[in-house]
């Protein structure tokens, strides 16, 4: 399912909602402007499916220290 931008009653702001992958999206769009909300809600969606594809970005993962 596509993730899809509303328009909040209370604040007014865009915002950001649905499911990818099973993964529960809601946040609030970075603009006021519909269109790059829009836009910021589509490259959420493919930046989400291409790391389940090909995995994290080098230098996207956290390190882990040895003890």
């Amino acid at each position: 399912m596509p993730l899809k931008v509303v328009k909040r009653k209370s604040t007014g702001s865009w915002t950001i909602s649905g499911t990818v992958l099973g993964r529960r999206i809601r946040l609030r769009a970075s603009s006021n402007n519909k269109r790059f909300a829009e836009e910021e809600a589509t490259a959420l969606e493919a930046r989400m499916l291409r790391e389940a594809w090909h995995g994290s970005k080098a230098g996207q993962r956290p390190s882990a220290r040895p003890r």
